[in-house]
């Protein structure tokens, strides 16, 4: 999906159009065949900034999203996404790093009906902390990873919350300051 604040969106990219999708508008791309170990061909999209600046880079950034979609299974999902946000000129960029680990590290493996244990670290590592009216946001989908996941509310640190039923959404601390982190564990069984 790109940015709702984003004017005329365009690629030359063999293989990639923008579209709608609903409401949205999207980017979409068909590459070839990417063997093992190989980059895919880079993607370009360009776009114009608002023709009035944002007053700072949480409220008035151009923030871009990417997930790639494969037709095979996966076995690393934290690797298929990334985004990269423009902020007006001038304005502090805030940044947060989000880890994930789990308790049974490869190459071992787990029987049927043993638990894993993933823990999630935010840390915000920007100069400006995220707000209650601007929080940090990510999301740890585990719907091709398990059917019976639970989080673990004793694992919520330094004023996390979590939104949603299951989905995987999880909210960092309110007042997430500069350098400080928030650690979950979401248990497996």
């Amino acid at each position: 999906m790109l940015p709702a604040n984003l004017g005329n969106p365009a690629t030359t990219t063999a293989g990639c159009s923008i579209g709608p999708d609903g409401a949205d508008t999207v980017l979409s791309c068909t590459g070839g065949a990417l063997a093992d170990g190989d980059d895919g061909p880079v993607t370009t999209m360009t776009g114009t900034a608002p023709a009035t600046a944002g007053t700072d880079c949480l409220t008035g950034a151009i923030s871009n999203s990417v997930q790639m979609i494969g037709n095979e299974p996966d076995p690393d999902f934290s690797n298929n996404a990334a985004s990269s946000t423009a902020c007006p000129a001038g304005q502090p960029v805030p940044s947060f790093t989000v880890a994930k680990t789990a308790s049974v590290a490869s190459p071992a493996s787990v029987r049927p009906g043993d638990s894993v244990t993933y823990t999630i670290t935010v840390t915000n590592i920007g100069p400006v902390a995220y707000t209650a009216a601007n929080p940090a946001t990510f999301q740890d989908s585990l719907r091709n990873v398990s059917d019976d996941a639970t989080l673990d509310p004793a694992s919520l640190t330094n004023g996390a919350t979590y939104c949603g039923e299951q989905s995987g959404h999880r909210r960092p601390p309110a007042d997430q300051r500069a350098g400080r982190r928030a650690d979950r564990a979401m248990h497996d069984r």
